[in-house]
This record gives structure tokens, sequence and C-alpha cells, in this order.
């Protein structure tokens, strides 16, 4: 599964998976942190919900690690939150231009979770075999 990049994303120069400063991923992370905290969660016991660590859990709400997108599924499952209040302000208003988008997301987010997986095998097979030009 591949990690979703945001805008305007700077990596370190060491490893491309640790985003410098970037303040979609550090609004990304509080929001998942604010959930988090709203239903009484550690973030030892999120990370065991969706097989990762307490680091790990430490960095993606402090915005130092993108994560791949079906974890984020799993956290907006997790948390029982729908996955627009976790995403940046920016992304939530592209509702508006990019409805369709957001509402196969929205539906994506509906699916049990062995579905989910299905569903991005055949999108990630369709994609690849679509011609580059419009």
């Amino acid at each position: 599964m591949k990690t979703a990049d945001f805008p305007n994303t700077r990596y370190s120069p060491r490893e491309r998976k640790a985003p410098i400063d970037n303040p979609d991923l550090i609004e990304f992370g509080r929001n998942i942190q604010v959930w988090r905290e709203r239903i009484g969660m550690t973030q030892e016991e999120l990370g065991m919900e969706i097989g990762a660590d307490k680091g790990k859990i430490s960095r993606y709400e402090s915005g130092q690690m993108v994560m791949k997108v079906d974890r984020l599924f799993r956290i907006a499952e997790v948390l029982q939150v729908p996955l627009d209040e976790l995403c940046p302000k920016w992304l939530r208003r592209q509702e508006q231009t990019e409805s369709r988008l957001y509402q196969l997301a929205k539906m994506i987010q509906n699916l049990p979770a062995e579905k989910q997986d299905v569903f991005f095998h055949a999108a990630e097979a369709m994609v690849i075999g679509l011609p580059l030009t419009k």
C-alpha cells in the first residue's frame, strides 16, 4: 500500500518517510490526537488496535510520519470518527470541488476491512492499466 503525500511536503535527505515541518501533516496528527483523547484512548491502546506501537502513533500525531491509506481508514474506524474529521481543513474544503472523490472515500471507509483491501487492489490494477493521456 502506498502512502499519500500532502502537497508541498519536503522530506529529510536521509529518509523519504520523514517529512519536515509539513503543516498539513501536523494538523492531521493533532486531529488524530484530539479524537483519540476524546474517547479516552491512550497512544498504546490505539496502536494495539491498528497494529502499530506507541512510538509510531506518537510520530503520526506529531506530524513526523506519513501513514498508509489503509491505516488512516483503520484509525478513523477505531476512533469512530468520520474520515473527513481527521483530515486537514483544506482537504475537507475539497468536498465542494471534488465531491465524487470525496463521496467515494466515504463509501470505501464504510466497507469492512477485508473489502477495503480488495477495493484497493482492484483500483490499483485499474489505474495501472489506464493510459496516462487525457
